[in-house]
Parts: structure tokens; sequence; C-alpha cells
């Protein structure tokens, strides 16, 4: 009866052994080796009845369909680099196998004793038995390895990002360079803009752009001149909550001849200036937007600095009030925030837990602060404004911005800059996730520290204003952005990486240099993929060397 048996399962129909062969060939091959036993104890199913055939047909083909459902989840969490994901994927294949070779036993077995004698299919059973003993062995060493292996081995190494030079172009004095969208030919398309400034007393400074940038980032590029009647422009800021495709140039410094700045307005004409004239030599750096007073016309927040040269500087957060007009006109009312013990260099208003908070910085008073309102969403009363320390440590601030998620946790990040003549840092703060905010302590992390500028003089300092790239390769997919950071008087451009990307609790990266000036100073640098083909585009100003530098950031 044996002998018989095994006849007719060599000599079953070769159409329906050819399509067994397939689907065993296209399990292996999608699958590998991850549940083996199962397909290759599926074959070996004595095949005398319809009703096993029947059902190994379906029961097969549901499995394999759960299986390579599996599989692709299993690649994509292997994709994010993920060892608690690859563990429950791995347990989940392991269950799965177990079930699904017990389950096709139980109903070889089941249909065995329900159709004949279990003499007749004596050797079959044994058989079965026999194979699921050595193959559920088999599975269990495999996945055994497998799951060791997630545990204590190494992950897929991250590919290399490279810089790779597509073109420069002069630009005496570059500083500052912004991307911004604008408006050519019916489309959206992205503008550069940089601000130059000579720190000779009474030099001429200038704003240019080079329109549709993604257009010309290998082709020769001359910049198209803004205007020259701005004194010492700084970063300039994108003021389309205003109005579209505008732009807001912030500007002054304490050079001499080049303290008077004010906030420049620029559209299709300009600039206009929109700070009342005290007779004061203020200058700014930043703004931000927001209907102070609840008219419904948006306002501008900014800090602001004197600093003269005798005696301590003083600092103030202040807003502009909108008149409403139908066309932009200055100046614009001033009202106070904070007279004394402001910010004056960067201002940025952001929602979090349900609170509208201001984060700023001071560098010449040397504070990271944060302000909120008691009657939010109106903050025009001084008497409702609060202010607290996000730090006390007296260290020169020289940029903060909120980043969505630097750690791969879900939640908010600031990331600050210490711009120091002796020891400058890029630290990070994770942002309360729980209580209030008012009050809650933000957790400090130092992610890099040393910077210092090639030649100590006043006003001299590093590192600048730090960038982060969210790289989205399908090969090796990043959970935490990659850090682009100006080096500003040191005359570098660092890029920083963490080293463990699946950790969210660790904060170590590490760092290197992507590009160095022959020279010194390097202004603001931008990245943006602006030519949409996967890979993003860095702007770099080297302000000694009178150039702009392009860059194509390549991921592996």
């Amino acid at each position: 009866m044996a002998r018989n048996s095994i006849s007719r399962e060599l000599n079953v129909d070769v159409k329906r052994t050819h399509r067994y062969m397939l689907n065993t060939f296209i399990s292996l091959l999608v699958l590998g080796f991850i549940h083996l036993p199962l397909n290759t104890y599926s074959l070996m199913i004595n095949d005398a009845t319809w009703s096993i055939v029947y059902y190994r047909r379906i029961y097969i083909m549901i499995i394999n369909i759960i299986l390579i459902g599996l599989y692709g989840l299993g690649l994509f969490v292997l994709h994010q680099h993920s060892r608690t994901g690859l563990l429950v994927f791995a347990w989940l294949v392991a269950v799965l196998d177990i079930i699904a070779t017990l389950a096709v036993l139980s109903i070889l077995f089941a249909i065995i004793f329900l159709i004949s004698p279990i003499s007749v299919y004596s050797v079959e059973i044994f058989t079965g038995v026999f194979l699921f003993i050595i193959l559920s062995i088999v599975g269990f060493v495999f996945m055994f390895v497998f799951i060791v292996t997630i545990l204590f081995g190494p992950l897929p190494a991250k590919t290399e990002i490279k810089p790779v030079l597509l073109n420069k172009f002069e630009l005496p004095h570059a500083g500052f360079s912004t991307l911004s969208r604008s408006w050519t030919l019916n489309s959206t398309s992205w503008t550069l803009t940089i601000s130059c400034f000579n720190a000779i007393p009474k030099t001429t400074d200038y704003v240019y752009n080079v329109p549709n940038i993604e257009w010309q980032l290998t082709t020769k590029i001359t910049p198209t001149l803004v205007t020259n009647k701005i004194v010492w422009p700084n970063g300039i800021v994108p003021a389309d909550p205003l109005v579209e495709y505008s732009v807001i140039v912030p500007s002054g410094f304490l050079v001499p001849g080049k303290t008077n700045g004010n906030l420049y307005y620029i559209s299709r004409s300009g600039p206009i200036a929109l700070v009342p004239d005290d007779k004061t030599n203020w200058f700014y750096h930043d703004a931000a937007f927001k209907d102070m007073d609840g008219d419904g016309h948006l306002d501008i927040v900014t800090g602001r600095a004197n600093v003269p040269i005798i005696g301590a500087p003083t600092t103030q957060l202040i807003w502009l009030k909108n008149p409403g007009n139908d066309t932009i006109t200055g100046p614009w009312k001033l009202n106070y925030l904070l007279r004394e013990g402001g910010p004056d260099i960067q201002v940025q208003f952001v929602r979090i837990n349900s609170t509208n908070v201001l984060f700023a910085n001071s560098f010449f008073t040397r504070k990271l602060q944060m302000f909120w309102s008691d009657s939010d969403p109106l903050w025009n009363d001084t008497a409702q404004i609060h202010v607290r320390h996000i730090d006390y440590e007296t260290v020169p601030y020289g940029y903060v911005q909120l980043i969505n998620d630097l750690n791969g946790d879900q939640k908010p990040d600031l990331l600050v800059t210490v711009n120091d003549e002796f020891n400058g840092s890029l630290i990070a703060y994770e942002v309360p996730s729980s209580g209030d905010i008012r009050r809650a302590n933000f957790t400090k992390h130092v992610l890099a520290s040393g910077f210092a500028p090639r030649t100590q003089a006043r006003g001299r300092g590093a590192p600048g204003q730090a960038v982060a790239v969210e790289f989205k390769s399908l090969s090796t997919p990043r959970k935490k952005p990659v850090l682009i950071l100006s080096g500003d008087d040191d005359g570098c451009v660092y890029l920083l990486e963490a080293l463990h990307d699946d950790d969210p609790s660790n904060w170590e990266y590490s760092k290197k240099v992507i590009h160095r000036s022959s020279k010194s100073t390097i202004g603001q640098v931008s990245v943006e993929d602006v030519d949409n083909d996967g890979h993003p585009e860095m702007f770099v100003p080297a302000y000694n060397e009178g150039l702009v530098y392009i860059y194509r950031l390549i991921d592996g």
C-alpha cells in the first residue's frame, strides 16, 4: 500500500505538479528561506484524494499571501534600521510558521482519519511526523539564528553623504543666503537671495538674487541686483504671510557706520522701512508674523539691539502694528513687549502642547528665552506677557530654531548655536513632552563643541546657523535628520550625522568638514532640493573669497 501511495504521488497530473512547483519557486524567491519548512512539507503531503488537493491549494495560497505581506513588512522595517521592528517581524514569522506546519499536519491527519482506515496511510502518517519534527527543528534553529543576529549583529551601514560641487559664481562679500518661493512663467520656482555687506564704514551694501535657481545650477550665473539702499543687510526673511512672494530684510550690525538698521519690506518695489526712526542705532536680524491685537491683520514681531562702543548693550522685544492698508507702506506703529533684556537675533512663534509660545535668543545679553501670553491669542497687553529662561548658562546664543524632530521620537526639539570666540557649540534641547511647557525642564544635549574662529577679533565667532535636512533614500532612509552647520568665522561647513539612527535616547553625532574656505568666513548656508531630483542642493556663501558655491548632497 505504501508503494502504491508513493506511485500515485509521483504520477500526479503534470499540470497540477507544475502549479505547485511554480508556487514553491515563487515562495522561495520572494520569502527566501523564512518559511522553507512549510512549503517543502506542503509538496510531500499525499495527493490521493480530491479533498486533500482542494484543502492544500486553498490553505497554501492563503498562508503564502500572509507570509508575503509579512515579508514585505520585514523589508520595510529592515530599511528603517529598526531592531525592534525586525524582532517583531521575526517572531511573527516564527509563530506563523509553527502554526502553519501544525495546521497542515492536522488537516492531513483529519482528512485521512475521515476517509479511510489508518493502516492504509500509515506510511504517510509516520513520514509526515518524521518530516514535521525534522523541519520544525530546522525552522527553530533558523529563527533562533535570525533573532540572535538581529539582537547582536551589526545593522546595515548607512550610505555616506557626499557633496558634489556643481557650480560657483562670483559675488563680493556674500554673507547670508536664503531660498524662497517666487512666481515665474505662471508657476512657482525657487529664488536664491544673498545679502552682501562690507565691514569698511560708509561703503555700499547690496542684496542680490538669482531667480529660477533650479534652472541655473550648472550654467553661468549672473546675480540680479535687488537693492543697494540697505545698510548691512542680514538674513532674508520670506514674508509670504504678509504678501505672497515678498521678503523682509533685517539690517544693521555693530560695525561703525553700519549700526543704523531697520526692517525693510521688498516686493515688486522697495525697499520700504517699517520701523519708525527713534534716533537710536538699532540693528535687526529676524522677523516673525502674528496678529498681536486680534484685528485680523498680521503684525511683525522682532528683537533688536543697540551696542555702544562704551557701556552695556540694550536689547528689546518689539512689535509693529499692521495698519491694514491695501498696499504696504511704512513706517508701522512701534509697540514694546520688553524694553530691556529682550532678544536681539531670532524670534519664532510655535504651538507646543496647545500653548502658543515665542522662542527667542540674545547674542549680546546672552539669553535663551521663551515668551507666552496669558491672554493668547492676544499678545498686545504687556501685563499678560511672561518670559522664562530655557537655559541659565550665560553664553552668546547665536541662533535658535524649532525642528520637528531631531532624535526620531516624533517630538519637536530646539536646535541652538552658541557662537563663541573660543568654544562655540551646537546644542539640542528636548521640548517637554508632558506637563506645562511654561515650567517644565528642557533637556539639554551638546551635539558638537570646540568651534573657534581662525583669528580672534571683536564680532567674530563660530559656528553659525545649522540646517536640519531630511534624507529619504530608499536604500537607507534615516530616522534622524542630517545637520548642515556653517562654521562662520572658522571658514568651514560641517555635516553632522547621528551615530545611532535607531535610538531616540542617543544624541551622539559624527562631524566632518564638507567645505573648507581658502580664506575665512562662511555665511549662512541654504539647503533645499530645488530641482526635485531627490538630492538636496547646498548654497555656500564664502564671504572673503567673494564666491558662492553650489553643491549637490548625494546620499550613497
